[in-house]
């Protein structure tokens, strides 16, 4: 162990409290903008499938599956109080809700049955 310490110390020639800092508020900080950016990816897709009223040959499944990976990290935040787990999957579990209603309203019947269908199988993996 101290062997690691050692090679950390020559690795990062930064003081311990600026290590502190990059470890416990920078690196999250940074964590936290590349996952909302990531959730908001398909919002240009979603506002234009509201505007159209159909989704065309968009497949939402992945919309589904963002809704699910979030609220299953919002509950592991809040089990473990962790600010940074929350305020990185809160907005995507919101955005998921939006580009998922889009899909139950748009879409074409096989693509709102896929949709309920995950819904259900993901809520209960969830609850699980």
């Amino acid at each position: 162990m101290q062997e690691e310490e050692h090679f950390l110390e020559e690795a990062l020639p930064i003081a311990p409290g600026e290590r502190a800092f990059v470890a416990d508020e920078l690196a999250p900080f940074v964590g936290m903008l590349i996952t909302n950016l990531m959730y908001a990816a398909p919002l240009e897709r979603v506002i234009a499938a509201r505007a159209e009223r159909s989704l065309g040959e968009t497949i939402p499944l992945p919309w589904i599956f963002i809704v699910a990976n979030c609220v299953a990290w919002l509950g592991y935040s809040y089990a473990t109080l962790d600010h940074w787990v929350f305020m990185s999957n809160f907005p995507g579990a919101a955005l998921g809700l939006c580009c998922g209603t889009t899909a139950i309203a748009h879409g074409r019947p096989m693509q709102r049955r896929a949709v309920d269908r995950a819904l259900v199988a993901l809520a209960a993996v969830v609850a699980a």
